[in-house]
């Protein structure tokens, strides 16, 4: 059934970006998948209501600015991380990549729901294209600064 698929989805991205963010000594990584986290267990959670009640409302933040939940101005005197340091961005990139290939599966397949299933796809869209400018980011902070800067305050419109 698709439904539970997702939510089992949801539940294991969200395990694996709370243990990212507990093993994590970098504050920015460590904000970046605790909101990573929080978001995967509010699409868990809405996906558990929509099983239940056949309804969805459609409601949610596409603001990369929530994911990384600190200032800008935390990000301007930041040193590069080593490419060790930057793996939990590439397993986080690679569950996003599964997550949306998923989601327009369901999609492309819903005769119902399509309205939750494009809500989730444009979450998980949104994931990674945070996930790829933080890896970018934190591989050249210096270069990347003022990108950065930009993205964030534009809501992540590319």
């Amino acid at each position: 059934d698709a439904l539970k698929q997702a939510i089992e989805f949801e539940v294991k991205g969200e395990k694996v970006y709370r243990e990212v963010a507990e093993n994590s000594k970098d504050p920015f990584v460590k904000k970046t998948f605790e909101g990573l986290a929080d978001d995967e267990a509010v699409h868990a959670a809405v996906l558990q209501d929509y099983a239940k009640s056949g309804e969805f409302e459609g409601k949610g933040d596409n603001n990369p600015q929530r994911i990384f939940g600190m200032s800008i101005t935390c990000f301007k005197d930041r040193t590069s991380l080593s490419a060790e340091e930057l793996k939990p961005f590439d397993v986080g990139i690679e569950l996003e990549e599964k997550s949306i290939a998923f989601y327009e599966e369901r999609l492309e397949e819903a005769t119902g729901g399509k309205k939750l299933f494009e809500f989730l796809l444009n979450q998980e869209k949104m994931h990674l294209a945070s996930l790829e400018k933080a890896k970018e980011f934190l591989s050249n902070p210096e270069g990347s600064f003022s990108e950065m800067e930009e993205w964030l305050a534009d809501g992540g419109v590319m």
